[in-house]
């Protein structure tokens, strides 16, 4: 560890020489950050990825640095990176230790479609590229005055299932909320003050959702929700299981947003 320490207190020392205006290497630990990196043309910022960073394509060659919000510090070492960035931490040890060997660490939480345009400014920041930051923030702001323009009246109660048995959703803490409420619906548990949310089968069922979406979950069946004959969505048969790839796409809070909420759309209106 102790010889671990050194390699990164010199990768630090070599990072601090730098001189203004060079490109900045940068670790993304998060799915929907390295998507964004790459909306903004910044893919040659990108030094490494997570293990779950899979879109676009090319950036299956970066090697793995982590998995998902959780970084692994001998990897990272290894690249060299000036920055590190994510939307969650799930070990703050780790980020804390990272710090200590210079490496700067940011957070750009990911939870409304307020957060991504935050994250926007803030990459566009980080990587010099403001003026495609600005872009990305005016087209996200025109779709979404678009799209509050074509929402129906009375939106559809809409229960997002991760899984089913137990049940797990979400709470108001999700940009979920906000694909929904573009589409035309509103979740169920949209009032709880959670990100993930594990409701009692009761209160699901004194929620009366009129549709069930869920991302393509292997081994959920809905056999425990499907007993719930007296529930819209289970007597009406709207109980949606996404594919692989759409489940992508919705379940992360990226620049495809707008796909996202056209797929949600789709199946609101089935």
């Amino acid at each position: 560890m102790k010889k671990l320490k050194a390699v990164a207190l010199l990768v630090a020392a070599i990072c601090g020489l730098t001189t203004a205006g060079a490109t900045l290497h940068v670790v993304s630990l998060s799915p929907a950050l390295t998507e964004l990196v790459c909306r903004l043309d910044g893919f040659d910022r990108l030094a490494g990825r997570s293990s779950a960073c899979d879109y676009p394509e090319q950036v299956k060659s970066l090697p793995v640095a982590g998995d998902f919000a959780s970084p692994n510090t001998e990897k990272i070492a290894a690249i060299g990176p000036e920055l590190v960035i994510s939307d969650t931490f799930q070990d703050p040890e780790a980020v804390k230790l990272l710090r200590t060997w210079g490496i700067k660490v940011e957070m750009l939480p990911l939870n409304s479609l307020d957060d991504y345009e935050k994250a926007v400014v803030r990459l566009g920041e980080l990587l010099d590229l403001k003026d495609n930051a600005a872009r990305e923030v005016e087209r996200t702001r025109k779709e979404r005055e678009k799209l509050a323009r074509s929402v129906a009246a009375g939106p559809l109660k809409v229960l997002l299932l991760f899984w089913d048995s137990p049940p797990v959703t979400c709470g108001k803490r999700s940009f979920l909320n906000d694909y929904l409420a573009l589409a035309g619906g509103v979740s169920v548990t949209a009032g709880e003050d959670e990100g993930y949310y594990y409701p009692s089968p009761e209160v699901l069922l004194q929620s009366a959702p009129e549709v069930v979406i869920s991302p393509y979950t292997e081994g959920m069946t809905f056999e425990s929700i499907k007993r719930w004959t007296a529930v819209p969505a289970v007597a009406n048969s709207r109980i949606h299981m996404l594919n692989a790839a759409d489940s992508q796409v919705v379940f992360r809070m990226s620049p495809r947003w707008p796909e996202a909420v056209a797929i949600l759309k789709k199946l609101l209106a089935k």
